[in-house]
């Protein structure tokens, strides 16, 4: 998925404009922003053949092999720092069945029409993430131990802790 985000990158010199499941069907987690929210609603998924399927020729690269669905995912938004409820139903048997990926992307990367040189800290900024930090880690004991496989602006992967995700958040598109 990063390669294919860096080739779109290298062809467009912008972040693909696509979107993630919770920003598609579940529009309300941008109530404080209509313009955005009619925006979103004639954007494409990510994964769509209009953005980054002419990209990804096997759908099984959108599925995480610990996708095992969630009852709400984790969406970390800049003003409350902590999840909420992003998808209006639960993800079963996984993610990847219901919406055809397992992955959330930063859809601020889409709104702002984003170039690379637009990121304050690329290497620091998260551009996709799992849709639930449960699948690699413990967070069924609690949200501290949540784990995320992110992918930052630079093209690295890492998996991170829900602190480190928090930070991720923290940078913005300039």
């Amino acid at each position: 998925m990063g390669m294919a985000i860096a080739m779109y990158v290298q062809d467009y010199d912008r972040y693909p404009r696509g979107l993630d499941p919770s920003d598609k069907y579940a529009p309300e987690i941008w109530n404080s922003r209509p313009d955005v929210q009619a925006f979103l609603a004639n954007t494409p998924l990510l994964q769509s053949d209009a953005v980054l399927g002419p990209y990804v020729k096997n759908a099984g690269v959108w599925k995480c092999p610990s996708d095992t669905g969630f009852d709400h995912p984790e969406k970390v938004p800049y003003e409350l720092r902590n999840p909420i409820t992003g998808v209006a139903e639960p993800t079963r048997p996984s993610c990847f069945e219901k919406y055809g990926t397992s992955y959330f992307y930063r859809t601020d990367l889409t709104w702002y029409n984003s170039a690379p040189a637009d990121l304050d800290n690329p290497g620091a900024m998260n551009v996709m993430f799992d849709a639930s930090g449960d699948w690699h880690g413990a967070g069924y004991l609690g949200w501290s131990q949540k784990r995320f496989n992110t992918l930052f602006g630079d093209y690295h992967v890492k998996n991170i802790t829900l602190a480190q995700m928090d930070e991720a958040w923290s940078h913005s598109v300039q």
